[in-house]
């Protein structure tokens, strides 16, 4: 969690095998993934690194 009150963000790295994100193999970890915007890391990639 980042920022401020009424200003905040939530940050996080969730690891799983896998090339596509694990919330859909289960309806119950569906509940709010949709409100988050996910991006697939490069491990290589100075953006990634930071």
């Amino acid at each position: 969690l980042f920022g401020e009150d009424n200003n905040s963000t939530i940050s996080g790295i969730w690891v799983w095998r896998g090339h596509e994100l694990a919330f859909t193999l289960c309806e119950d970890w569906q509940i709010d993934y949709e409100s988050y915007n996910w991006k697939k890391l490069d491990p290589s990639s100075p953006e990634t690194k930071k």
